[in-house]
């Protein structure tokens, strides 16, 4: 530093000391990952909670315990190098586990990857929509990442897919230990496989997200996963599946939270929004009594299509449900694959009993 005036040199001497001693007097970084303590007796409450099958209590009780075990230095030292495949499988792993897998009779199986890409498409549509509603804080962008992530954790979790009536029926100590277990989950995960963006890292901010469910995007893409799982639901009741009658009442219920201001307070604004024949189709979706009066009509909707080709036939009918036809446009936009080829969105409508076969390395 012979070329720095000494006032200037000495300055930055001071700086760096300060520096230097503020860095030792810092306290070494608690790790995220690590072992968790839960009573087996609160784990096994949470599985009757959730309907587990009997057949599948204990082998879920050690994965959870398996799960809780883990910690950061387990990672760092390759303890269980199945992890590793375990976590850069996940996302293409998640694209093909059913929903609604408690329910064997389900006639046009839905996966978990068809459902996060409508989901993730509804979105980009809606975007002008969503910035006129709620102006600039609405990030568009990060709301589009995060509806395309936001279920790939269903695959390595214990608990899969829980539809969110049952979620919403767990008591607070359950739903604690889960989100105990799923936060610890999403640590693993991202830090094996970051879910970033290459200009905007997200990664942290989701996990949160996907916990807590606070941020205006996180709540949008709450709500439209909610809208999915109805209208599916629908699409069931439309081919006569007597099981779906159950599960469309609990979304019905759910919807009337929403529009009571009961869930998803921050989305009011949207929820609220007077549609013009100007915004086009998609601005139809925030229509929540619409939903709601579809459970006075099951009856005059079911068993409409109860063929593969009746269902070709109505592929462009909306029963009287405009939300209905918006969302199988969408569906008809999303190819799928599996050992077969390509499946088109069209035959995911119609072809009844259809499934996705995954391939066997995927699982070995």
């Amino acid at each position: 530093m012979n070329d720095i005036p000494s006032d200037l040199n000495n300055a930055l001497q001071a700086l760096f000391r300060w520096w230097e001693a503020l860095k030792s007097k810092q306290e070494p970084q608690e790790p995220r990952i690590k072992k968790e303590e839960i009573p087996e007796g609160e784990i096994r409450t949470l599985l009757q909670e959730l309907e587990t099958p009997q057949a599948e209590i204990e082998k879920t009780v050690q994965k959870i315990h398996a799960i809780l075990e883990l910690t950061e230095e387990d990672l760092d030292n390759n303890t269980y190098p199945e992890i590793k495949r375990m976590t850069a499988l996940t996302e293409e792993r998640a694209r093909l586990l059913p929903r609604f897998e408690t329910i064997s009779t389900m006639i046009y199986r839905d996966y978990v990857g068809l459902h996060s890409k409508r989901i993730e498409l509804l979105i980009w549509f809606n975007r002008p929509l969503f910035k006129e509603i709620f102006g600039e804080e609405f990030n568009d962008h990060y709301a589009t990442l995060y509806a395309g992530v936001h279920d790939i954790l269903e695959w390595i979790s214990p608990f899969w897919d829980i539809p969110t009536p049952i979620k919403k029926w767990l008591s607070p100590r359950s739903n604690k230990i889960m989100n105990i277990i799923e936060r610890k989950l999403w640590e693993i995960l991202i830090r094996s496989y970051p879910l970033v963006h290459p200009e905007h890292e997200y990664d942290r901010a989701m996990l949160e997200d996907m916990i807590s469910k606070k941020t205006l995007e996180s709540q949008v893409v709450s709500y439209f996963d909610k809208l999915d799982w109805f209208l599916a639901c629908f699409h069931e009741i439309i081919a006569g599946n007597e099981e779906f009658r159950i599960p469309f009442s609990n979304y019905i219920n759910i919807f009337k939270e929403i529009k009571s201001w009961e869930s998803l307070p921050t989305l009011q604004k949207y929820i609220l929004w007077e549609w013009n024949e100007n915004q086009g189709d998609l601005a139809l979706l925030n229509q929540v009594d619409s939903i709601i009066e579809q459970w006075e009509r099951i009856d005059d909707i079911f068993w409409e299509c109860d063929t593969t080709e009746s269902m070709e036939k109505n592929i462009d009918n909306d029963f009287w449900f405009a939300m209905y036809w918006v969302w199988k446009n969408f569906v008809k936009m999303i190819p799928s694959y599996d050992t077969n080829g390509i499946i088109w969105g069209k035959k995911l409508l119609t072809q009844r009993w259809r499934t996705l076969n995954p391939p066997v390395w995927l699982y070995e």
